[in-house]
């Protein structure tokens, strides 16, 4: 796990976060706006996932690996 752990720190550090644009926001919205309805076509009750506890502000060695 150690090793996962640096090639993870390694990429984070040579690539950084992904650059938010106006086209990765539409593209969730439009994502968020079609989860009710894929689930209305199927015939099953919508529920929206809880947002994500615990990780904001990690890398994603750390939120992958929270006990490091």
């Amino acid at each position: 796990m150690k090793a996962m752990d640096r090639r993870l720190r390694r990429l984070e550090d040579r690539y950084g976060p992904p650059v938010e644009t106006e086209y990765s926001r539409e593209l969730q919205r439009w994502i968020e706006a079609g989860c009710p309805r894929v689930a209305a076509a199927m015939g099953e009750a919508y529920e929206q996932p809880p947002p994500p506890t615990g990780v904001t502000g990690l890398t994603l060695a750390e939120a992958i690996l929270p006990g490091g």
